[in-house]
C-alpha cells in the first residue's frame, strides 16, 4: 500500500518487465515501476513475479502490463517502457510496446542497451552456418534433460547442476549453456554413458537420444566450436554486465568495448595454441581414445587450415560488429 501511495503522487512513471527462470525452470515475469517522487528523486519498486510459462504471447504480456498499470492507476503518467529477458526480448516485444503506446502515446520504448550487445553478437555469429548448427545442437542437451523428470533427477544426482533455459534471441543464454557443457563435459558424458549402458532402466527414446548426445560430446567439430565460444563468452559476459550496470558512464563503457575488441583480436592470433589443445584431446592415433572420436578424412595440414578459416570467420564476425 505504501508503494501505491508513493506512486500515486509521482508525475512520471516507467514500466520495466524482466523475465527469468525459477528453480523449476518455469518462466517468471518480474514487474517493476520506476518513477520520480515529489521531491525529484528517482525510485524503483519491485511489484511482483508472475508465472508466464504457459503463455508468453504478445497479447498475454500486454494484458499483464495493462493489469499493472491499472492496479497502480499510473497509465496516464506512463512515459517509458523497457523490457529484459528472453520472453519479452523475443520478436513479439515490438507488438507489445506498440499496443501499450496505443493506450498511452507518451510511453516511449527504451531498448535495453545491454541487449543491443546480445542481439548484435547473436546475429553476427549466426551468419556463419556452422555457428547456427552448433547452437541448435547445443540446445539439445537442455531439451533432453528438461523433457523428463527422471532425466532431471539423474542430472541432479550426478552433476548437481541444471542447464539454463535458452532462447534464440539471447546470446547470454547461449553463453550459459555453452559454459555449462564445457565445464561439466566429463560429468555429462559419464551420465550419458550410464544411461546407454542400463537399457533396463530407461525407455527407448531416452537411450537413443543419449547416444546422439554422447556422439556429439565425442565429436571433434562440436568440441572445436565449444572451445571457441568458451574463449569468447567470459569476456562478452563481463562486457554485458558492465553495459547493464554502468551504462551512464559512457567513457568507461566505450573503454570496455575497446578492450573486448582487443581481446577478440588477440584471440584471433591464438589459433595454433587452441589447435594444439584440440589435438592433444582428440588425437586420432592416440592410445587413450582410439574409437571414441570422429575426425574428417582431410590431411592434417588441410584440416588445420580449414578449421583456421572457420575460427577466424567467427572471431571476425563478432569483433567487427561490436562498435
Amino acid at each position: 500500500m505504501e508503494n501505491k501511495k508513493e506512486i500515486s503522487k509521482a508525475n512520471y512513471v516507467s514500466l520495466i518487465l524482466d523475465e527469468t527462470s525459477d528453480v523449476m525452470m518455469k518462466c517468471q515475469l518480474a514487474s517493476v515501476l520506476r518513477y520520480v517522487t515529489a521531491d525529484g528523486n528517482v525510485e524503483e519498486r519491485f511489484l511482483r513475479f508472475t508465472d508466464v510459462s504457459s503463455d508468453r504471447s504478445a497479447n498475454s504480456l500486454f494484458n499483464h502490463a495493462l493489469e499493472i498499470l491499472n492496479d497502480f492507476e499510473c497509465g496516464p503518467k506512463l512515459i517509458a517502457q523497457t523490457y529484459d529477458g528472453a520472453a519479452v526480448m523475443a520478436s513479439q516485444h515490438a507488438e507489445v510496446q506498440a499496443k501499450i503506446r496505443e493506450q498511452y502515446p507518451n510511453a516511449i520504448f527504451v531498448h535495453c542497451y545491454a541487449h543491443r550487445l546480445n542481439v548484435v553478437l547473436a546475429q553476427s555469429a549466426s551468419f556463419v552456418k556452422e555457428v547456427k548448427v552448433f547452437f541448435a545442437t547445443l540446445s539439445g542437451f537442455r531439451t533432453f534433460f528438461a523433457k523428463s523428470t527422471k532425466r532431471t533427477e539423474a542430472l541432479d544426482s550426478h552433476l548437481r547442476k541444471r542447464f539454463p533455459s535458452i532462447a534464440p534471441t539471447r546470446w547470454q543464454y547461449h553463453s550459459r549453456l555453452a559454459e555449462t557443457v564445457h565445464e561439466y563435459r566429463e560429468g555429462i558424458e559419464n551420465l550419458l554413458v550410464s544411461i546407454t549402458e542400463k537399457p533396463e532402466e530407461w525407455d527407448v527414446e531416452t537411450i537413443s537420444s543419449a547416444r546422439g548426445l554422447l556422439s556429439l560430446l565425442r565429436d571433434f567439430n562440436f568440441n572445436f566450436m565449444l572451445k571457441i565460444f568458451s574463449s569468447i563468452f567470459p569476456y562478452s559476459g563481463a562486457l554485458f554486465k558492465i553495459l547493464r550496470t554502468k551504462i551512464s558512464d559512457i567513457v568507461f563503457c566505450n573503454t570496455k568495448i575497446d578492450e573486448f575488441k582487443h581481446h577478440m583480436q588477440k584471440l584471433r592470433g591464438g589459433f595454433d595454441h587452441l589447435w594444439r589443445e584440440m589435438e592433444n584431446v582428440f588425437d586420432s592415433n592416440g592410445p587413450t581414445r582410439p574409437k571414441r572420436i570422429r575426425i574428417d578424412s582431410m590431411s592434417g595440414e588441410e584440416r588445420k587450415n580449414s578449421y583456421k578459416r572457420l575460427f577466424c570467420e567467427i572471431i571476425d564476425a563478432v569483433r567487427q560488429n561490436v562498435r
